[in-house]
């Protein structure tokens, strides 16, 4: 999108943000010379949207935006420095991309990630080609599967807590479908019936004269 507007302002930043475009701290907003294959005449202001991600520091997730490439880069621009044993995930080469998590962890913690089984939903539908109090499986359900990140804390060696990060589902669970009956058949045992839906045979043929 392209908006025009003549400034004498000399701050591309504040140019922007008089033509209405929102801007995060970390958008780089610079001049540059116009053309006319462009239908601009003069300087035109650039701008450089911040990449946003989740910055994770010691199990506390917080929504930021960065300018850097990659995970080195990051870590130089929000001047976070490893020290003291801390570590960070992914490695330091990794590309940044949007939306993505990168964690800070101290010392004796680690970020697991296991596979672990998803129960399966059931589902249960009237059928009319059943007797009442029938049921019958029309679909087997079968478990899915979801990979769960945990960030774990240790001291000498020993688990002193884990915490859920993430959760994705790798296979969806396939729902069980139970048909339950929902016809009565009155050609049956009618005392039998009515005693099943709590009706005495005394007061379902009234009292006698």
């Amino acid at each position: 999108n392209k908006t025009v507007t003549l400034t004498a302002q000399k701050s591309a930043r504040v140019v922007a943000q008089a033509a209405g475009l929102k801007m995060n701290p970390e958008d780089a907003a610079n001049f540059a010379q116009g053309n006319i294959s462009e239908n601009v005449i003069g300087e035109k202001v650039v701008l450089a949207r911040a990449t946003p991600i989740t910055l994770n520091l010691y199990g506390n997730p917080i929504p930021t935006y960065t300018q850097a490439t990659t995970v080195a880069k990051l870590l130089n621009e929000k001047h976070i420095e490893l020290n003291n044993g801390e570590t960070v995930n992914p490695v330091p080469d990794t590309p940044i991309t949007p939306n993505m998590q990168v964690f800070i962890l101290s010392k004796g913690s680690q970020l697991i990630t296991t596979q672990e089984n998803v129960p399966f939903p059931t589902e249960t539908v009237n059928d009319i080609t059943l007797s009442f109090g029938t049921t019958v499986v029309r679909q087997q359900g079968a478990p899915g599967k979801q990979a769960v990140t945990y960030l774990i804390n240790s001291k000498d060696g020993v688990e002193t807590s884990r915490k859920v990060i993430q959760q994705a589902i790798i296979q969806a669970p396939v729902p069980q479908i139970v048909a339950r009956g929902a016809t009565i058949d009155i050609n049956g045992d009618k005392t039998s019936i009515m005693a099943a839906a709590g009706i005495s045979v005394l007061h379902a043929h009234g009292p006698k004269n």
